[in-house]
């Protein structure tokens, strides 16, 4: 008797988010993961304002790699965009409500950014006005070898933020906040940083399949073809459902599924047809 050809155990699709390319965009976060006091990319700010513009500080590239990641998450079939967070800072000088004001136009600059290019929608973000990066300015120094950098971590952690731009001033007679003016503070002035939350999707066809080819080999042939006409327009379920008809002598059935999956380019199928 002839014995159709039922392919064997068939490769699920996977998501294009690889180990190569979270290396690259590293800002990528899969969902579940723990990034607590992570920061991702940034996206850089003049003094005072919240336009984006794209020839300061490198943030064409840093713009160009953002929307690449989400554009490649956002049109993978298999991978699901899940949120987009961003939290908008401003550098600890000037007024304290005015900063926490900028923090929000700078993070609302780039998801309006990224809205335009993309085509999102709102509620794909979420969006935080971080105020004074007060923490971004203590890891500077405490990375640095500012002269008085025990004094300045012990103000930010010991006083309120209204209070803290008042004490670095007097620090050694105004040297010190001169040097974070000029040095630390223009690393802060930051729209961003900016993580890209996604979740992988698992090819329920292709387990299918394969369960089916499973109970075809223990000549289950009824339990297979239930298992698969649920997916029967997902081509992949096509020759497995003609191999179980043909196993059952429904022939007409048969030639029915293993003409559409040839037609499809199924080598398989095509023999068994």
């Amino acid at each position: 008797a002839f014995e159709p050809v039922v392919a064997v155990a068939v490769e699920p699709m996977v998501s294009q988010v690889s180990e190569e390319v979270k290396t690259r965009y590293p800002f990528l976060r899969k969902a579940g993961t723990d990034v607590e006091a992570e920061r991702g990319i940034s996206v850089r700010f003049p003094v005072s304002v919240i336009e984006i513009h794209p020839d300061f500080s490198g943030n064409e590239k840093s713009l160009g790699e953002i929307i690449d990641a989400i554009a490649l998450v956002n049109n993978d079939e298999w991978t699901d965009l899940e949120a987009i967070d961003i939290a908008g800072y401003a550098s600890p000088e000037g007024d304290h409500e005015k900063n926490v004001a900028l923090s929000q136009g700078r993070a609302d600059a780039l998801k309006a950014y990224i809205m335009k290019e993309l085509g999102l929608k709102d509620e794909q973000f979420n969006i935080t006005a971080g105020g004074e990066d007060w923490a971004g300015l203590k890891v500077l120094v405490e990375e640095s070898a500012l002269s008085d950098k025990e004094k300045v971590i012990e103000v930010i952690d010991s006083m309120p933020d209204t209070e803290r731009q008042a004490a670095l001033k007097k620090l050694s007679g105004g040297k010190t906040y001169r040097t974070l003016l000029n040095t630390f503070y223009p690393q802060l002035r930051d729209a961003c940083y900016i993580n890209v939350w996604y979740s992988e999707k698992e090819d329920v066809v292709a387990a299918t399949i394969n369960e089916a080819i499973e109970d075809i080999n223990a000549q289950r042939y009824n339990e297979a073809i239930e298992k698969l006409l649920p997916y029967k327009d997902d081509s992949r379920t096509w020759n497995t459902l003609g191999s179980a008809s043909l196993l059952m002598d429904n022939f007409e059935a048969a030639r029915v599924w293993f003409e559409a999956a040839a037609k499809n380019g199924d080598e398989e199928a095509r023999k068994n047809l």
